[in-house]
C-alpha cells in the first residue's frame, strides 16, 4: 500500500513539474511576443497553455489564457473558457459575466455593431456599480473605470474620479493613482485588461 502511494504521489509530482514547465514556457513566448510582436510566438504560447491538464493550475493559467485569446482575437474561445468556471472562482461576484460580457462586446465591435457593443459594456458598468454600492472595495474601481473607458472618455472618467475624492468613501492616494493611469491610456483603450492585474480570479 505504501509502494502504491508513493507511485502515485511521484506522478503527481511529475504532472505538476509538466504543467508548470508548459506555463513558463507559455508565458515566455508571450513575453517574446511583445519583444517582436510576431504572431507566431502567440500561437506558440497557447498551444503551451492549451496543454496545461492539472486541474490545480485552473487559477495559475487564467490571466495567461485570457489575454492569448485577445491578442489572437478569439473572443468566442475566451467566451467558452469563461463558462467552464464558477462563480466562486472569481474574487468578485460580478467578474464572470464582465468577462463574458466583454468578450462578447469585442464580437460585436469586429463585427461593427457599436451599438451592442456599448448596451453589453454598459451592462458591465451597473453591475459593477451595483456591487459598489453593497462595499468599499477600491479596487472594484479599477474594474469599474477600466469598463467605462469603453464608452466614456478620458476626461468624463477623470473627472468622474475627482468627484469620488470628496465623498471620502475611498484613499485619495488610490483615487490619484486611478487618475494618472487615465492619462497615461488612449482616448479609447482597445482592451478592457490594460496593465490591471487585479480583474483576475483567485
Amino acid at each position: 500500500m505504501l509502494l502504491i502511494t508513493l507511485l502515485l504521489n511521484s506522478c503527481s509530482n511529475n504532472a505538476e513539474n509538466r504543467c508548470d514547465v508548459l506555463l513558463q514556457k507559455a508565458k515566455g513566448s508571450l513575453y517574446q511576443f511583445y519583444v517582436s510582436n510576431d504572431t507566431l510566438s502567440l500561437i506558440k504560447a497557447k498551444n503551451y497553455i492549451d496543454s496545461i491538464d492539472c486541474s490545480s493550475f485552473k487559477h495559475k493559467v487564467f490571466d495567461t489564457k485570457i489575454t492569448l485569446v485577445i491578442l489572437l482575437k478569439e473572443y468566442s474561445e475566451g467566451i467558452e473558457y469563461v463558462k467552464t468556471l464558477n462563480n466562486s472562482d472569481f474574487q468578485k461576484e460580478y467578474q464572470k459575466n464582465m468577462y463574458l460580457k466583454s468578450f462578447e462586446a469585442m464580437i460585436c465591435e469586429s463585427q461593427g455593431d457599436t451599438i451592442r457593443r456599448n448596451k453589453l459594456y454598459q451592462e458591465i458598468v451597473s453591475e459593477i456599480q451595483s456591487y459598489l454600492n453593497k462595499t468599499s472595495n477600491q479596487e472594484t474601481l479599477i474594474d469599474f473605470f477600466t469598463i467605462k473607458s469603453k464608452i466614456e472618455t478620458k476626461a468624463e472618467i477623470i473627472k468622474e474620479i475627482e468627484l469620488l475624492k470628496a465623498t471620502s468613501k475611498y484613499d485619495i492616494e488610490f483615487l490619484n493613482i486611478l487618475i494618472e493611469m487615465q492619462e497615461g491610456n488612449n482616448e479609447k483603450n482597445d482592451s478592457i485588461f490594460n496593465n490591471f492585474n487585479t480583474i483576475s480570479i483567485l
